[in-house]
């Protein structure tokens, strides 16, 4: 049987992940929280899971209820089936601090950490790192609910499809201060986000994103999400912060991604897009990953 923890429990290894272990039993999650319990400084490893929801998901840990701390620890070589993983928490609440997560790997989604629908999560100070997905996520993934990702550093994750560092999707989330680079998927190797997004939202992250001292080539890819929010204004709002950015960075290249399907929808919205090429030869729209990559590696 995996590890049961249904009470407030305070669980602490006083000698660090370093020393102390919790191991899967053999075809199990190791770890599965229903409580306010504090875990503190273990190596949870291969764990496995296999089928749908509930059962195929969590490989290391599995949060349903509660709102639980865990800090301090090494989650690595799980394996799932199906979704998440490393540290997966549903319709709870969670504090997921100063962790190393790492080569775990889902056949599914969500292959280092995901917080879906849950009421509110904060995940800051981790090192996540070399996790597969075969389909989206391979880092960190965000479905519904609201979430604070703070100083973590998001680093050489896969997805075969989407989003290798992370995927965002119908979440309120509030990025500071990470750190995503080396990340790969076929679309969006550094962040996808999905859903209706709105100008404010979107030039918030930009300018979190120029904040710190950004690669040499960027790419914006806004290719799964409905633009039906955006106004003229608030696009041209965009262009004028992405041409400001692009100063900073001599000889670098910036790509934007949207469906050409809703750009031909947009009438005289797409008019505000275009003035980002004018103003700037470096700052190109696309309406394709390929067309973009092609281009920023040109």
């Amino acid at each position: 049987e995996y590890l049961l923890v249904d009470e407030a429990v305070i669980l602490i290894a006083t000698g660090g992940p370093e020393v102390t272990t919790i191991e899967a039993p053999l075809a199990s999650r190791a770890v599965m929280i229903e409580s306010n319990a504090v875990i503190d400084g273990f190596t949870i490893i291969n764990g496995v899971t296999f089928g749908s929801f509930p059962s195929g998901y969590g490989g290391g840990i599995f949060i349903s209820a509660g709102s639980p701390t865990i800090r301090n620890c090494v989650i690595r070589d799980c394996v799932v089936g199906n979704g998440v993983a490393g540290i997966y928490a549903h319709q709870a609440s969670t504090r997921i601090l100063d962790h190393e997560i790492f080569a775990n790997q889902s056949a599914g989604v969500w292959g280092g950490i995901a917080f879906e629908d849950v009421f509110f999560a904060e995940l800051s100070g981790n090192v996540i790192h070399h996790n597969v997905a075969e389909q989206r996520g391979g880092g960190i993934s965000l479905i519904g609910g609201t979430q604070t990702i703070s100083s973590n550093t998001i680093v050489d994750n896969t997805a075969s499809v989407s989003g290798g560092g992370i995927t965002m999707q119908g979440s309120t989330v509030q990025l500071s201060n990470n750190i995503v680079v080396g990340n790969e998927s076929f679309s969006g190797g550094g962040i996808v986000c999905s859903g209706t997004v709105t100008s404010e939202e979107i030039a918030t992250e930009i300018r979190e994103f120029y904040q710190d001292t950004p690669t040499l080539h960027t790419a914006w890819d806004f290719s799964h999400s409905s633009l039906t929010a955006l106004t003229a204004e608030g696009i041209s709002d965009i262009a004028k912060l992405v041409r400001n950015a692009a100063h900073s960075r001599e000889g670098g290249r910036t790509a934007l991604i949207f469906p050409l399907q809703q750009l031909m929808e947009m009438g005289d919205r797409f008019a505000s897009i275009g003035q980002i090429e004018v103003a700037q030869a470096k700052i190109k729209i696309f309406d394709s990953w390929d067309k973009a990559q092609a281009w920023l590696g040109s």
